[in-house]
C-alpha cells in the first residue's frame, strides 16, 4: 500500500469512504461523481455492532484484525476441495458463506469478514471504475479509513490480480472537508 508521500498522477479515481462510498473521476481540470455505494463505515458500525455486541469504532476494527475472514467466508477452494479450483482459491466465492455452519468461528473472525465484504464491493466499484476511465491510480480517503487497517489490507490486496495502484493518503479523512473549503 502506498501512502502520501507516492506522487499522485492528475488523472485517477477517488474512492471516499465514509458512512457509504462515493466514486470520483478526478483529473487536472475536473470531477466527476461516477458511482457510490450505500456499503461503507456505516455498514461496518451498524454490522459490526450486531455481531460484536460493540458500537466502538476502534474495538471494532481492533478485533477484525485479529480475526480471519476465512472461517466465515466461503472461498473458491472450499467449494472445489479436494480439486484445484480454475481461478485463485483465495476468492471468495460467498461473504459469511460459512458462517452459519463453522461452530469455529470467533466473533473476529467475523468481523474480519465483515472487512472483507467492505473492502470487496467498494474496491469492485472502484476498479469497475478505473477500468471505464483506463486509469490504474485509485485514491482512497474518508473516516472509515482511519485507523482501520484490516480494511485498507482488504483494498490492498488485490493489485497482482486487477492491475491498480491503490494510494491512501495520511490525512485522508479530511479530504472532504478540505475540498468543500476549496469550493
Amino acid at each position: 500500500m502506498l501512502e502520501e508521500n507516492h506522487k499522485r498522477s492528475s488523472d485517477y479515481i477517488l474512492v471516499s469512504i465514509g458512512t457509504g462510498s462515493s466514486i470520483f473521476h478526478v483529473t487536472a481540470a475536473d470531477s466527476e461523481r461516477i458511482a457510490g455505494s450505500g456499503i461503507g463505515g456505516g455498514t461496518l458500525m451498524g454490522l459490526g455492532s450486531l455481531i460484536a455486541g460493540n458500537k466502538d469504532f476502534a474495538a471494532l476494527t481492533q478485533l477484525a484484525s485479529k480475526g480471519n475472514h476465512e472461517h466465515s467466508d466461503l472461498l473458491v477452494k472450499d467449494i472445489y476441495a479436494p480439486n484445484e479450483p480454475p481461478v485463485p482459491g483465495s476468492l471468495t466465492a460467498a461473504n459469511f458463506g460459512k458462517a452459519h455452519v463453522n461452530s469455529s468461528a470467533t466473533v473476529e473472525d467475523h468481523l474480519a469478514a465483515l472487512m472483507q465484504l467492505i473492502g470487496e464491493t467498494i474496491l469492485s466499484l472502484a476498479w469497475q471504475a478505473a477500468v471505464s476511465k483506463q486509469i490504474r491510480q485509485i485514491i482512497f480517503v474518508g473516516s472509515t479509513l482511519t485507523g482501520n487497517t484490516p480494511l485498507k489490507n482488504v483494498l490492498g490486496s488485490f493489485q497482482e490480480t486487477l492491475l491498480y495502484e491503490p494510494l491512501f493518503p495520511q490525512k485522508g479523512a479530511y479530504a472532504g472537508a478540505i475540498g468543500a473549503m476549496l469550493l
